[in-house]
């Protein structure tokens, strides 16, 4: 299992309930059961952090920001979310040429590409991922590939991948879970969305991480928004850590 956060530096809260849930995890082993069966059965690799210096930039409280001066953008002011090969300009997905993913043998498929996207595609194609979770805020909802659409003349509605109940099942068992997510007043400006989302239905975008995901590997991944204000006050934080438990 894969988790990170922070992709988008400004959206800190999937951050901090990382780092927590990493210092419960370690803590708990062999002291907690549920923990130890997780850690026993499970192998968890945390990231809490993708952007580091879009976050440096970021403003505590500042619940919007689409671009470099917010933080949601990386140092080359490249957003990380938009820049995993996927489709290319024609619409046409991208196809990885050799079934060796050895890094130094996929220079031309990196290239242009930057170094945070390099680094966590190239994890992803490395390890046997099974599920994997991408956290971000702005948002109160659980959206799942296709992020975007190969028919030009569709504007609107589900681009569904071929394991399009898969991921509304596992979409669907997050949300549940957690606290408010199937609380429409948690978010109202997505309240329309419901609990959970495909990717291109909500708004269309190309170069995602879970669309490279599901293209490349043998992972599902999911984006779990977690909060509608980005940057929300560290007061606030304990509560989303128990909305998240």
């Amino acid at each position: 299992m894969r988790l990170i956060a922070n992709m988008h530096g400004n959206e800190v809260t999937g951050r901090e309930v990382l780092t927590h849930l990493a210092t419960v995890l370690v803590k708990g082993m062999g002291r907690d059961p549920r923990i130890t069966r997780i850690m026993e059965t499970t192998e968890v690799h945390i990231v809490p952090t993708v952007n580091p210096d879009g976050w440096d930039r970021a403003t505590e409280e500042e619940c919007g920001g689409q671009d470099y001066a917010s933080g949601r953008w990386n140092e080359n002011k490249v957003d990380l979310n938009r820049d995993f090969p996927v489709i290319d300009k024609t619409g046409a997905r991208i196809q990885l040429q050799t079934s060796d993913r050895n890094p130094k043998r996929l220079n031309n498929f990196w290239t242009g590409r930057q170094p945070e996207t390099v680094a966590i595609g190239q994890w992803a194609l490395d390890s046997p991922w099974v599920v994997a979770a991408n956290f971000h805020d702005g948002a109160v909802v659980t959206s799942y590939p296709w992020d975007y659409y190969t028919d030009p003349k569709q504007t609107s509605g589900e681009h569904p991948t071929l394991d399009n109940d898969v991921f509304k099942g596992l979409a669907g068992v997050y949300a549940e879970n957690h606290a408010t997510m199937t609380n429409g007043s948690a978010c109202l400006k997505y309240s329309w969305l419901g609990p959970i989302t495909n990717g291109a239905a909500w708004y269309p975008k190309n170069g995602t991480l879970k669309d490279f995901t599901y293209q490349y590997t043998n992972c599902l991944e999911l984006v779990i928004e977690l909060s509608c204000c980005k940057f929300i006050k560290n007061y606030f934080l304990p509560r989303e850590w128990d909305n998240n438990r």
